[in-house]
């Protein structure tokens, strides 16, 4: 299958029941914990740009709600 279409997708996991930890995930699978939100967006924004340096695939950032859906969040103009 060609993934040429696809974009990557940066995954922001909400802290499980109990637990504190936010999760960011990157294409390829590396995941990196934050001990808050506001930490787990920036590193996420920051990393779409990095991802994308060099290559034509656009980057989305998901960013899960408590309820358990999925929120894309917008990156600034100037990333």
């Amino acid at each position: 299958m060609n993934d040429e279409g696809r974009p990557f997708r940066i995954f922001i996991f909400y802290p499980g029941i109990n637990e504190r930890i936010w999760r960011v995930v990157l294409p390829g699978g590396a995941k990196h914990l934050f001990p808050t939100e506001g930490r787990a967006v920036e590193f996420a924004l920051s990393s779409a740009s990095t991802v994308t340096t060099g290559r034509m695939r656009r980057v989305e950032v998901l960013k899960e709600t408590l309820s358990g859906g999925w929120m894309v969040l917008a990156r600034p103009a100037a990333m």
